[in-house]
């Protein structure tokens, strides 16, 4: 068995462990507490799915919001630097 340096025995590791696990981090955004011991923090994925339309982006963003999300992330690119060779 390995274990690991300055633990004497597995139980010492089991001991070290559920001390850390109590100590759970999270993030904060805008007051919002994200981490395991909250609520799941919904993401929308809208992608490229707005076809490079502004509009059509926005109306992605509130029909998200309505679905529940509380966040999107959208993407966009440039077909030519995808084509490009190094």
């Amino acid at each position: 068995m390995i274990l690991i340096p300055g633990l004497k025995s597995l139980e010492e590791f089991h001991q070290s462990h559920r001390f850390h696990k109590k100590m759970e981090k999270y993030i904060e955004i805008q007051g919002r507490k994200i981490g395991q011991d909250f609520r799941p923090f919904i993401i929308a994925e809208i992608g490229i799915n707005h076809e490079g339309s502004i509009q059509t982006a926005f109306e992605m963003v509130d029909a998200a919001k309505r679905a529940g999300a509380e966040c999107v992330k959208h993407q966009t690119h440039i077909v030519e630097d995808l084509l490009k060779m190094k």
